[in-house]
């Protein structure tokens, strides 16, 4: 089995913790695909990270129109390209203030394989406690914030009461059918079937902010008959970024593609 792991990223810091989910993961076989808004301020950064890891690393520019608020979409269908047609069997999207387990890559690749038609999304608990110095990898305490980074967990994990509602009552590590909306791109899957059959992100929505993943999962289910699968074994960490808690969110709202998105999907 074979992966590609997409990761866009805008705000800054937080290369360290990506670096390190990465390394402490138990499957290997991947090769990492970055679209950094910041890549030309951060061009040391990622040289460090390239002389320390061991798996293959690409790196994709995809400009910002000049009419849009975001290119994330054209981010995720440019990585997409480089994905199907190379025998892999899994796109994994793992964006930038994810601390992902250590076996989330294999659990993700298990469940494409076994749900070649369906979308796959892991669950994200939420951290809000600030500052630790480290966090435990397979070989012991590995040092991950080694440049600044806003907003570190203390405590890892902060259970999503949303997110743990709807699998309450399950089997732990049941891999259960969701709506469509709970199919969070910030930690989750596609099978490469699901890509080579055409299924794509609508790059209208990077004339505003959001929905795009919301939209991609139930253009799936429209077109490919795909169901969303919440993996509730396969449990990531989000962290708190400071640019969310003050600015982002505002903008968030001020540049919603809601109306958009509710317009669109009306009726169907």
């Amino acid at each position: 089995m074979k992966a590609v792991v997409f990761t866009p990223t805008y705000r800054p810091g937080g290369l360290d913790v990506l670096e390190a989910s990465l390394m402490r993961q138990s499957f290997r076989n991947f090769v990492w695909v970055v679209c950094d808004e910041r890549y030309h301020d951060r061009k040391k950064a990622w040289a460090d990270i390239l002389s320390r890891v061991d798996f293959p690393i690409m790196f994709l520019n995809v400009p910002k129109k000049k009419k849009n608020k975001r290119n994330l979409a054209a981010a995720y269908n440019e990585a997409v390209k480089f994905a199907v047609g190379d025998a892999f069997d899994a796109f994994i999207s793992l964006q930038d203030y994810i601390w992902a387990p250590e076996d989330g890559f294999q659990k993700f690749l298990w469940a494409c394989q076994d749900n070649p038609n369906d979308l796959i999304t892991g669950v994200t608990h939420i951290s809000r406690d600030p500052f630790p110095n480290k966090i435990a990898d397979l070989d012991g305490d590995y040092t991950i914030f080694k440049e600044e980074y806003y907003g570190k967990p203390k405590h890892l994990s902060w259970e999503d009461v949303r997110v743990s509602e709807i699998y309450r009552g399950f089997d732990p590590g049941a891999i259960i059918q969701v709506q469509e909306g709970h199919w969070e791109a910030n930690w989750a899957a596609v099978p490469i079937n699901l890509l080579e059959r055409g299924a794509r992100w609508d790059t209208a929505y990077d004339k505003g902010i959001a929905y795009e993943n919301m939209d991609f999962a139930r253009r799936c289910q429209k077109e490919f008959g795909s169901r969303t699968l919440l993996d509730t074994g396969n449990v990531a960490i989000s962290l708190p970024h400071k640019d969310y808690f003050e600015g982002e969110r505002e903008e968030i709202e001020e540049h919603s593609n809601r109306n958009f998105y509710e317009g669109k999907w009306d009726g169907n």
